[in-house]
């Protein structure tokens, strides 16, 4: 990969290490190609689970409750890529209720009031991921969406917070 010089920060970040950098880093593996990425995983994927890390912030009274995804690399045929952490968010006001949630798209995003959200039970948002790009959606759609021409079915792989698919490690929770 061409590009600026690459200096190894460490072999097992932190949370403590990665907020202390101070400029654009990535992740590198050393597996070789995508299809080296995918075999590993693939062989790996039952034994290491799903995680998801949370955090949660408060500002001016309401809390922001993040939830971070990390995917082993980004194989759609518009933007390959190596590693990609997608996130939502859900905006809780100071009664603890849900009033918005936003998803990440790429490099912006989008956002909803809660009432527009699908959700399971009113209390956890569903979360449609692109085919291959890992952007994050509100609902599923036919056909192809923006320059990354996404695809968002309902068709794939589900993963559910109630019956054991998920891990969650909660990140610093600030007051």
């Amino acid at each position: 990969m061409a590009g600026p010089s690459r200096n190894l920060v460490s072999t097992t970040p932190s949370e403590a290490s990665i907020a202390g950098l101070d400029s654009f880093h990535f992740l590198d593996n050393d597996l070789g190609d995508y299809a080296a990425i995918l075999a590993d995983y693939t062989a790996q994927r039952s034994a290491l689970g799903y995680t998801i890390y949370g955090q949660v912030t408060n500002e001016s009274g309401y809390a922001c409750v993040q939830y971070w995804f990390f995917y082993a690399y980004n194989d759609h045929s518009v933007n390959q890529h190596e590693g990609d952490w997608e996130m939502i968010e859900v905006i809780l006001n100071t009664a603890g209720n849900p009033i918005m949630a936003a998803y990440s798209q790429h490099f912006m995003g989008e956002s909803a009031n809660w009432s527009d959200v699908e959700t399971t039970d009113n209390t956890h948002p569903n979360v449609y991921v692109a085919k291959g790009s890992h952007a994050n959606y509100f609902r599923p759609y036919e056909g192809k969406l923006g320059l990354a021409s996404d695809e968002v079915g309902n068709d794939g792989f589900q993963l559910a917070h109630d019956n054991g698919d998920l891990s969650l490690v909660l990140l610093t929770t600030q007051p």
